[in-house]
């Protein structure tokens, strides 16, 4: 308690102060065992300025006393989750009195820690912890290892394990575990073979060659080329079309017209430019339907010129010169795109095509638009033919001659050559590299 007595003497006017030193005053005095400034328990000095169980203050007299807890004493105080009377780690209460993974601790004084095995969390006395309570999976009821696996933990992790084939010991998912021929590397049994008894054998009659047979014909009948025991027999030979195993591995053809495996389109051939590629890939500027074989078609509106296309302006907004379907509109001539880049620049069209005269784009003008007679409506070259390029005159154009391998004009046909009886090679489109 604190009080202070005051007496007045009249004649000298004197006061005089009488103090006394209370609990909670921040000094330690008297029989205050110690003072931490409050009147709280619960914080190692007491509302009555006694030690508390588990907690330790410093004692200087006339100063605040400094409490902490005692870690190792066996009393969960202050912030301490656990305290196990030591001061050991790995033993579920740390050093510093906290609750390690992997382990519940008691609300017991002492602290009594558990681990719980099969809660995915490593704690120091388990060997594994693979997050379930089964045997046979590489990590135990008791989560200890098991024989025939290898197993990877990290403290309050998760152990993964698995087989490790060619110790001689089948576990987890292998078909067999055996350094001999019917066994392999991945230690499954081989096709042809049984596994048993720490030995693979073939069975010769059952119609699988086996990497131990030199014939297999699906019975054990002698003299019929392939013996009992699966030997080739004398003066017999074995027919073409055999396979160990009698497995067929197919692989995707590119060409074949069928799409498999990588092949994300197959037209039926291996030539490049015409939409699919010899990898069977998509060119640019082209898009592939899904049919078998693969029909491609040029994407109107990339600024590439592809198939069918007669321009690309890079959209597919008619009435400025290339429609919407990439075909050159009437009266109008188109350039400037660069077939050969992909992403290169688009067409540009502008008005005059079948004037007579040369303008902008055009390759030739004769004055029509009409196809068919070497100058095409869209003031371009045709297959076949050569025209006159003499500015502000009308393009005259002529067919070329028979045995050039362009068709033109009158030609029905035309091979390269004049001789009767030869195939028919015609125009065909313009592949350009890229």
């Amino acid at each position: 308690m604190y009080r202070e007595n005051i007496t007045l003497d009249a004649t000298k006017h004197r006061q005089t102060h009488i103090h006394k030193r209370r609990c909670g005053d921040n000094m330690l005095a008297g029989t205050e065992e110690c003072d931490d400034g409050n009147l709280a328990d619960g914080d190692g000095c007491s509302l009555t300025c006694e030690f508390e169980a588990g907690w330790t203050c410093s004692r200087e007299a006339c100063e605040a006393s400094a409490c902490g807890f005692l870690c190792g004493d066996g009393i969960v105080v202050g912030s301490e989750t656990c305290d196990d009377q030591n001061t050991l780690d790995r033993d579920g209460c740390s050093s510093t009195c906290s609750v390690e993974c992997g382990f519940d601790c008691a609300s017991a004084q002492p602290s009594e820690c558990t681990s719980t095995c099969g809660d995915g969390v490593l704690s120091s006395d388990e060997d594994c912890e693979d997050g379930n309570s089964m045997d046979g999976d590489g990590c135990s009821s008791s989560c200890e290892k098991e024989i025939g696996w290898m197993c990877r933990s990290t403290i309050c992790g998760t152990t993964l394990c698995q087989s490790v084939c060619g110790d001689g010991i089948q576990v987890g998912e292998e078909e067999c575990d055996l350094i001999s021929d019917g066994c392999s590397s991945v230690c499954s049994i081989e096709c042809g073979f049984q596994c048993a008894g720490g030995a693979c054998t073939a069975t010769c009659g059952d119609g699988i060659l086996s990497y131990s047979e030199s014939c297999e014909d699906g019975n054990t009948i002698p003299e019929d080329g392939c013996s009992p025991s699966c030997e080739l027999e004398e003066g017999w030979e074995l027919q073409e079309g055999w396979q160990r195993c009698n497995v067929t591995v197919q692989f995707p053809r590119c060409g074949d017209g069928v799409v498999m495996g990588n092949e994300v389109c197959d037209d039926g051939n291996v030539i490049p430019f015409d939409g699919c590629s010899s990898v069977c890939t998509p060119e640019c500027g082209w898009e592939c339907g899904s049919g078998e074989p693969s029909v491609c078609s040029g994407v109107c509106g990339d600024n590439l010129i592809r198939g069918k296309e007669i321009c690309d302006d890079g959209n597919t907004v008619g009435g400025d010169g290339c429609s919407e379907l990439c075909s050159v509109e009437a009266g109008y001539a188109c350039g400037g795109a660069e077939s050969n880049i992909c992403g290169g620049p688009s067409d540009a069209c502008s008005g005059g095509c079948g004037e007579g005269s040369l303008v902008a784009f055009e390759e030739c003008d004769d004055g029509s638009d009409e196809p068919g007679d070497g100058c095409s409506a869209a003031c371009k070259f045709e297959c076949g033919w050569t025209c006159s390029r003499i500015a502000d005159e009308h393009g005259t154009c002529v067919a070329a001659m028979c045995g050039d391998k362009k068709r033109a004009g009158g030609e029905q046909c035309d091979d390269g050559n004049t001789i009767e009886g030869k195939g028919v090679m015609v125009c065909g489109p313009f592949f350009p590299n890229y």
